[in-house]
This record gives C-alpha cells, structure tokens and sequence, in this order.
C-alpha cells in the first residue's frame, strides 16, 4: 500500500513540473524552489503507519534531486509541525515556488 501511495504522490509531483506557470529560464532567475515536506508514522491515538517517516524521507530526497530546499518534519507533535509551517511560509518571497 505504501509503495502505491508514494508512487502517486510522485505522478501529482511530477504532473505538477509538467504544467508550466512561467518558464523554467524565467524561474532560475528569480525565485527560490522551496518544499515542506511531513511524515508520521507514530500516532498517540491511532495504529503506527509503517513506512510514514520513510515515505517522506524519500520523496525529500527526490525533491532535493530536482533543487528544492526542503523542510521535512518526521514524527512531531503537533505544535512542531505548526512551528515548521509557520517557518516555512516565513521564507516564501513572491515569485518562489513552494510545494506544501
């Protein structure tokens, strides 16, 4: 299930490259590539999810590979993630592009 789910998370990334805002020359020249990426796998009040953490490791990885900036935030309570996203958009300038 896990490799279906990640499988799909990266055709929405990649479809997301396919369709062009602007150009890529005019992008590189203004803007930075910033992305947030979370993962869990432990719940306080439900099952763990096996391959949570290792999802989002892994699409960190992919994104980094194709310039991003990445943020990722594994396995933390809830006011650290507000922290992390808080921060995250603290960063955007207009003209960045950001993946949340």
């Amino acid at each position: 299930m896990s490799k279906i789910c990640l499988l799909c998370a990266c055709l929405l990334f990649l479809a997301g490259l396919s369709t062009p805002a602007a150009s890529e020359a005019q992008i590189g020249q203004r803007s930075h590539r910033y992305a947030l990426v979370i993962g869990n796998s432990a719940y306080r009040y439900a099952p763990s999810l096996p391959n949570g953490v290792n999802d989002a490791k892994a699409i960190a990885q992919v994104l980094r590979e194709t310039g991003f900036e990445v943020t990722l935030g594994l396995d933390a309570e809830a006011s650290t993630f507000r922290q992390l996203i808080g921060k995250f958009r603290r960063n955007l300038q207009p003209g960045d592009v950001s993946l949340f």
